[in-house]
């Protein structure tokens, strides 16, 4: 098993990190450090929006990876999902999570209509193999109309907002 600390490969000797909130990157996807005096490097996907920010600055560019190995289910993800309103459904979804050793962090409800709840759901995963296959089990229960992985989690959005 990889240890958290140990997840990310190219980091000098000493040399801290962090995922970065406004993506929260998942082993198994390409990466990209930005380091920060101070703070060591905050790792970013590649496909991140914000890296535009730093395009002027490629002194502070750090080639990572991820560490290739089993890596444990710590890494937080947000999930926005929009399911029906009836009795069981959401017993149904966190059980399905349960059953893809995924593990609840937080659960919020963002809107709730007579016939569907839409919600935001924080889980703890592997990988990105592992969200795959959640997200695929999710799509395929009956009972939720939409599944879609949010890059950055919720209360960055609400301080951005």
């Amino acid at each position: 098993m990889i240890s958290p600390r140990r997840a990310v490969i190219g980091l000098e000797t000493g040399q801290s990190f962090e995922r970065a909130p406004c993506c929260q990157p998942l082993p198994g996807e390409r990466i990209i450090g930005i380091t920060y005096r101070g703070r060591g490097v905050v790792v970013h996907a590649a496909d991140c929006d914000r890296l535009g920010e730093f395009e002027d600055q490629p002194e502070r560019w750090v080639d990572v990876h991820w560490h290739s190995g089993t890596h444990p289910a710590v890494y937080g993800v947000t999930l926005g999902l929009t399911i029906g309103n009836d009795a069981g459904v959401l017993g149904r979804i966190c059980t399905l999570i349960g059953e893809k050793k995924a593990n609840i962090s937080d659960l919020e409800f963002s809107d709730r209509k007579p016939d569907f709840y839409r919600l935001m759901i924080n889980v703890e995963l592997r990988d990105v193999e592992q969200l795959h296959s959640l997200m695929l089990t999710l799509e395929a229960e009956s009972d939720v109309a939409e599944v879609a992985r949010f890059r950055e989690k919720p209360e960055n959005r609400l301080a951005a907002g």
